[in-house]
């Protein structure tokens, strides 16, 4: 239910990479139309609202020693980020630092990676700070047309959208993250503060990957393994095998209806119980009519790319609150969410994940495990507890 103006036509949407082994990464591909968000610098202890000065602004590239200071104030935002989300909202620790590459028009900046693996790169004496210890930063030169990752060359350059994604790499076993920085993503135009904002989301999201691709590459190698997986499967999976079918679609929307709505009654807890319990009943024979035979796998996939999502946007949520004025409700962060993207795991998981931490205290250790469950399952349980909010 979606009850205020969009002010995006899906800018954004994640998709897996495809390889031989199936799911390689998640990236957002970006096509910006209107945007309403204020320009955000992400600390510790809060998230303050800045401007970039002149001499800031359009200068990829490096200073006198290293990185200019713009791309100084994003790569430690980026960090203070990371552990914002570790320690207030998903109660994990924050090392290990995944390997975070941040890219411009001349250059890429890594921190955390592993400098065996890197091509032809220099020490910079810049250095980062993060869970109170320095961090080194290391600079590999790029030509604008191919950005060095771990897992291979990534086109980039004019013509070529900005990138923030996380990826596993090592046969699956670690994940990095990429993001571009001012320069690049501010060509898209639609406004500086609104960009950078926009960017500060992405990259929460994106952070909170970090902690999830290796668990899902294992769960979906194991599926692959006993079911007919397909390769290069991505988390629009459920959406684009079943969209088409209008009876299945009518019976989602229903489900995704209630949920919505029992996310929206915060402050009256018997009816949002209500109206979730009705949206799991929904959901209950949704699965049970469409994921069987062959195709009963499909319930663990959704579940997989529910989870996947919906930790992932509960997190951006997370990041839109603290960027947003003291004023605004939570309530229109959620609706301009929901008609931000027409994903079905992204909707979905966000409102699940919104209940699951009103209903089930202390959710995060287990679906951030490598056996997390459903999220169905787990909004079961919620219902034989006592109200927690």
């Amino acid at each position: 239910m979606r009850t205020t103006t969009r002010l995006l036509k899906k800018n954004a949407r994640q998709r897996m990479m495809r390889s031989p082994s199936g799911i390689v990464g998640i990236s957002r591909v970006l096509s910006v139309t209107a945007m309403a968000w204020c320009l955000v610098v992400v600390s510790a202890t809060a998230i303050a609202v800045t401007t970039p000065t002149g001499a800031q602004m359009g200068q990829p590239g490096t200073g006198s020693n290293g990185p200019d200071e713009e791309t100084r104030a994003w790569i430690q935002a980026s960090l203070d980020t990371w552990d914002i989300i570790c320690r207030q909202y998903l109660h994990i620790e924050v090392e290990p630092l995944p390997w975070m590459i941040f890219y411009d028009e001349r250059q890429a900046w890594h921190l955390a990676g592993e400098e065996n693996l890197l091509p032809p790169h220099e020490q910079v004496g810049t250095s980062f700070l993060f869970d109170g210890r320095p961090r080194a930063l290391l600079r590999v030169p790029h030509d604008n047309t191919d950005l060095w990752l771990p897992t291979g060359a990534l086109p980039i350059g004019p013509g070529k959208a900005p990138r923030v994604f996380a990826r596993p790499y090592d046969n699956g076993t670690k994940s990095f993250f990429v993001l571009a920085l001012p320069s690049v993503f501010r060509s898209l135009g639609g406004g500086q503060q609104n960009l950078d904002a926009l960017f500060v989301g992405f990259a929460a999201h994106e952070l909170a990957h970090t902690r999830q691709l290796v668990d899902v590459m294992t769960r979906i190698k194991k599926l692959r393994e006993r079911h007919d997986v397909p390769i290069g499967i991505d988390d629009n999976f459920i959406q684009k095998t079943y969209g088409g079918n209008q009876q299945y679609a009518r019976l989602f929307d229903e489900e995704r209806a209630r949920f919505l709505r029992a996310a929206l009654k915060d402050s009256d807890p018997a009816t949002s119980r209500r109206l979730l319990l009705q949206g799991l009943s929904i959901a209950d024979r949704r699965r049970g009519r469409y994921f069987t035979g062959a195709r009963a796998v499909h319930a663990e996939l959704e579940d997989i790319f529910l989870v996947t999502e919906g930790v992932g946007e509960w997190v951006r949520f997370q990041i839109k609150r603290r960027q947003a004025s003291p004023t605004s409700p939570w309530r229109q962060t959620l609706n301009e969410m929901m008609a931000e993207s027409d994903a079905w795991s992204q909707q979905q998981g966000l409102v699940l994940f919104l209940l699951i931490d009103r209903f089930v205290p202390n959710w995060q250790a287990r679906f951030l495990s490598p056996n997390f469950p459903s999220p169905f399952a787990v909004l079961h349980e919620g219902l034989t507890t006592p109200t927690r909010k």
